[in-house]
């Protein structure tokens, strides 16, 4: 099919909803596209076609396109030895730094949260550790009202708890119940997670690529979105997400996802490189450290910067 039709129909979305389809990987936006092409039984890649459709019919048809184009596979503490990692050393490992700064509180955000499985992995994670004198927000973030409408709910199939069953049962049986389901078949098994749990997140209607971005953030996870980005996009993106953290913040990003491509390493140094772990390097808004700085930034913690220690200054 023509490519000028394409355009047509990416420029038509973005005139009547503001969602960029260029920001994404092309051949991503035609699979996702397609997916809503056929489903309506028009010939695969009729890009003239699909947008006689959305001109006749557009608060329903765009309603179920970015619920297509939304990528809602998750489940809770996906990557499992990725979260292992994350509560056996990099979660206490900011804890503690964070409890050297008064008052102590410490930010993460989860973008592209999706329907919650992430960031309530993360607040049962928190809720064993988080010691008293220490307070604490999490921000999850997603574009799709559905997905956050799911999250909001906190009700599960026993499908996305699978994994964590197999490395953190405990919290599993600790918090969630299961739903009663009489009659229903295994598959249809439900879980409510508890009310405290539940409480800990903040859920919030948020495009990461065009919005402001959260600030002030100590830990962002990013996880499993990159991939469909464009590269152009993903170095814009790295740059959102330094400006967002504070000094040596932490990055967690999904394991098919690498960031020293192009400007991200002047963004970030990797913490746990095997777990895609990544923390904020400490640079002038000039110039990147230089790679000999690489120990010295490793040692360097908040705390001491924002009591204005000029000995880890970045020159």
């Amino acid at each position: 099919m023509d490519t000028t039709d394409f355009d047509k129909l990416k420029k038509k979305i973005f005139e009547d909803r503001g969602f960029d389809f260029n920001q994404y990987g092309q051949e991503y936006v035609k699979r996702r596209l397609n997916v809503r092409i056929m489903a309506l039984g028009i010939a695969m890649d009729d890009w003239q076609g699909y947008l006689k459709v959305i001109e006749k019919e557009q608060e329903a048809e765009y309603l179920k396109l970015f619920d297509a184009f939304s990528v809602n596979v998750t489940e809770f503490f996906r990557d499992a030895t990725a979260w292992k990692a994350l509560r056996e050393k990099y979660l206490p490992m900011m804890i503690a730094e964070k409890l050297k700064v008064k008052p102590s509180h410490l930010r993460i955000w989860s973008a592209a949260c999706s329907s919650g499985e992430e960031p309530y992995s993360v607040a049962m994670l928190m809720k064993e550790i988080l010691p008293r004198g220490l307070t604490l927000s999490i921000t999850a973030t997603d574009i799709d009202d559905d997905a956050l409408n799911k999250a909001r709910q906190g009700i599960y199939k026993k499908e996305a708890l699978k994994n964590a069953e197999a490395g953190f049962g405990p919290l599993i049986q600790k918090y969630f119940r299961e739903l009663p389901a009489p009659q229903q078949p295994l598959d249809s098994q439900k879980y409510q997670l508890s009310d405290e749990i539940r409480n800990m997140v903040v859920f919030q209607k948020h495009n990461f690529l065009s919005e402001q971005p959260l600030a002030q953030i100590d830990i962002i996870f990013c996880r499993n979105v990159m991939i469909y980005l464009s590269p152009k996009v993903k170095e814009k993106l790295f740059e959102t997400f330094y400006k967002a953290l504070l000094p040596h913040g932490m990055f967690v990003v999904g394991k098919s996802e690498i960031i020293f491509l192009g400007k991200g390493k002047d963004y970030f140094y990797a913490l746990d490189s095997k777990e895609h772990i990544y923390r904020k390097e400490r640079r002038s808004s000039e110039e990147p450290l230089p790679d000999n700085e690489l120990e010295r930034r490793k040692h360097w913690w908040p705390a001491r910067a924002i009591e204005g220690d000029p000995k880890n200054n970045t020159k």
